[in-house]
């Protein structure tokens, strides 16, 4: 495999992880604000 395309998919990989983490620990933020 090219190297230069593999580390190309493993930084959006790493991207969209980050962004999926933090989507999800702001909606766990939401829901411990939010009464009920």
């Amino acid at each position: 495999m090219n190297n230069d395309k593999q580390g190309h998919f493993f930084n959006h990989y790493d991207l969209w992880i980050n962004n999926n983490l933090l989507r999800q620990g702001l909606q766990l933020v939401l829901d411990s604000l939010s009464p009920g």
